[in-house]
């Protein structure tokens, strides 16, 4: 709340303090209406605090990265009463901060091209000004909104991948190790499941009861692992490395669960998670929610997560590696190629999102790429379909 209202009641004062001194009746009368105007301003204050209601929505229920977003704004004033001007200031966090001015009614803000991501947005603030500009009053638009922008995900004709099955005939490659439980695949809630199955991790992140989904696993067809390495990031948000790095994943989920595989989708972020899509109709809006909250953060080295027994990718008979550091996981890939199991890799070449050229196979790629390791290479302003589809990857082979 302003206070400028005080001070044109404490320079009332005085002027009329200087009106009595001097007996100049001009100057009283500015005085006194000095006096008058910061008390209305006050009495205006206390009036205008309850005066406005506002509710905030967000347009629309999905959200793809690309797309704007419109953010919709009603406004009531419950009482007549004289307002000088309203601002409405809204925090979109990573976003930015919008403001505008607005009478009454429905109002819109749209923010353009929004990024991929999980967004936690504050409440509006509506701020009141009274018509001599001595009071303003907030109040706040809530509640607080959350907003799940989705990866843009391609589906490509084929996958560069491909070539592994027609090896083994088509066949799905015998899985080596015994069944066990996953400790960290989610899924959503089901009315009647009890509360300790809960996940509270992934709870909180999407704002609705996610549970520990403990199928064994030996049910799955093919592990996706997403690298989230910090250290293997560059570009801007939303044409970054890594948010190529999520569409490919994403995209390579999508395609295997069109064939009617069942797909784990590994995230190896600060938290490794698992979400299994088992059908394109019931789980793969879960796994496109967990794709958009990811971000560069994991703690643990990609190899280690390969390696370790309680997630899926340590039995996986099908294993595809997305990942913008290579080199760490190469020796991983040949070993299981040595050991009969299927085994893929997605190089996104970090230093073309930099703005470089593109980067030359490597010793560890060509090492990968002769052991029988299915490699595909995606790089700035290339098709991602292309890509996937195994034509960056021949590129890179023959480099």
């Amino acid at each position: 709340m302003s206070r400028r209202s005080g001070r044109a009641i404490a320079l009332g004062l005085v002027a009329l303090l200087a009106a009595w001194s001097f007996g100049s009746v001009p100057v009283g009368v500015v005085a006194i209406g000095l006096v008058l105007a910061g008390v209305a301003a006050r009495r205006w204050a206390r009036l205008a605090a309850g005066s406005v209601r506002a509710h905030r929505q967000v347009a629309g229920t999905t959200h793809v990265e690309g797309d704007d977003v419109v953010f919709e704004l009603d406004l009531h004033r419950r009482r007549i009463l004289p307002v000088g001007a309203i601002t409405v200031r809204q925090p979109f966090g990573a976003l930015g901060d919008r403001e505008l001015r607005v009478h009454h009614g429905h109002t819109q803000t749209v923010l353009q091209a929004v990024p991929r991501g999980r967004y936690t947005l504050a409440a509006a603030e509506i701020v009141l000004e009274d018509p001599l500009g001595l009071e303003r009053v907030s109040v706040l638009a809530g509640p607080s909104l959350c907003l799940t922008v989705r990866p843009r995900v391609v589906e490509p004709v084929t996958l560069f991948s491909d070539g592994g099955l027609r090896e083994q005939g088509g066949r799905r490659a015998r899985l080596r190790s015994s069944s066990g439980f996953e400790l960290h695949a989610v899924r959503e809630y089901r009315e009647g499941e009890p509360l300790r199955a809960v996940h509270w991790p992934s709870t909180a992140r999407r704002a609705r009861l996610m549970v520990k989904d403990m199928d064994d696993a030996p049910r799955d067809d093919v592990v996706v692992v997403l690298g989230q390495d910090p250290g293997a990031l560059a570009g801007e948000r939303g044409s970054s490395s890594f948010d190529a790095a999520v569409r490919a994943a994403g995209s390579i989920v999508r395609a295997h669960a069109a064939r009617g595989r069942r797909v784990a989708l590994l995230l190896t972020g600060a938290e490794p998670e698992v979400v299994r899509v088992r059908s394109l109709e019931r789980d793969w809006a879960v796994a496109l929610d967990a794709l958009a909250a990811a971000e560069p953060d994991a703690r643990v080295e990609l190899a280690s997560v390969l390696a370790d027994p309680r997630l899926p990718a340590a039995r996986a008979a099908d294993l595809v590696v997305v990942t913008g550091n290579p080199e760490a996981v190469v020796g991983e890939l040949c070993g299981r190629r040595r050991d009969g199991r299927l085994a893929a890799l997605v190089v996104v070449d970090v230093p073309t999102y930099a703005g470089a050229g593109p980067s030359p196979a490597t010793p560890g790629l060509l090492r990968a790429a002769g052991a029988g390791v299915s490699v595909a290479v995606v790089r700035a302003d290339e098709d991602l379909a292309d890509a996937l589809a195994g034509a960056a990857g021949q590129r890179a082979s023959s480099a």
